[in-house]
């Protein structure tokens, strides 16, 4: 139940830096993934970055921001330059999906950047007002797998993105580093895209994390299989709960069909 299809896969830049990147192409624009950390330290690297991807770029360049976990004030005016740089190249820079902690620190420098971050914000407080029936939701998903760990997320339409709102047995760097999601590159991106439930029995080899900054950080967390729900309500896409496990072996029962249990049982 973790096949994916790789033309939809992000494939990411080795690890060992503080920064990581990976470029996907669409008819309209280039998409490049940022994951890490922007700060004095790595300004000329992301720098660097955007000058090599410009040229794949006609008019258009998008930058994804949700797994840029951190920002220092010198990452903040980085993005400005290249934001003005590129508009002189008749490039248009535009931004998708920030981390929450990369909006704070651009709102701070005050200087004056072109993008409105209204719809993102208006993502968390959506997602804050579903807090406890999602909640409610991974409770059931976890008491039914016999899970350890657990997250739920809120599916935003407008943005198409998932929103965490809870993540119990897990700490910060978990809950920081999937604040948002999109798309396939995860379990849950996959089930909310598909919207059927998706078991990855083991973390480290399936090609839905293959690679990728994500499986970094579930292997540091302790994750070594995940099972991810989508939850249905009579309105459509509510969310998504995921149940994760250390090793695949101590799931309760058959984990594909504890899943296809649980999702009828989700559908509120």
């Amino acid at each position: 139940m973790d096949v994916l299809d790789r033309s939809q896969a992000v494939r990411w830049s080795s690890p060992g830096s503080a920064l990581r990147s990976a470029v996907t192409v669409s008819e309209r624009t280039v998409l490049l993934h940022v994951a890490g950390e922007l700060d004095y330290g790595s300004v000329s690297a992301f720098e660097a970055l955007l000058e090599r991807v410009r040229f794949r770029a006609a008019n258009r360049l998008t930058l994804d921001l949700s797994r840029l976990t951190f920002c220092d004030v010198p990452g903040a005016r980085a993005i400005y330059r290249q934001y003005l740089r590129l508009a002189e190249l008749g490039i248009r820079l535009d931004i998708a999906n920030p981390h929450s902690s990369v909006r704070y620190v651009m709102q701070a420098t005050g200087l004056p950047y072109p993008w409105d971050f209204g719809l993102a914000v208006a993502a968390e407080d959506a997602a804050q007002a579903h807090v406890e029936t999602l909640s409610d939701a991974l409770a059931q998903a976890m008491r039914a797998t016999g899970a350890r760990m657990g997250s739920a997320q809120y599916f935003h339409q407008a943005t198409g993105t998932l929103r965490l709102v809870a993540t119990p047995g897990f700490g910060q760097r978990f809950s920081s580093f999937f604040e948002t999601v999109r798309g396939y590159g995860t379990s849950c991106g996959a089930a909310a895209t598909d919207q059927r439930p998706v078991y990855v029995r083991n973390v480290s080899n399936s090609p839905i994390f293959a690679g990728s900054p994500e499986l970094e950080v579930l292997i540091r967390s302790g994750v070594g299989s995940c099972v991810s729900i989508p939850v249905v309500t009579a309105d459509g896409l509510l969310g998504v709960v995921s149940t994760h496990q250390p090793v695949s072996e101590e799931w309760r029962g058959d984990p594909e069909e504890l899943t296809a249990e649980s999702l009828a049982d989700l559908a509120l």
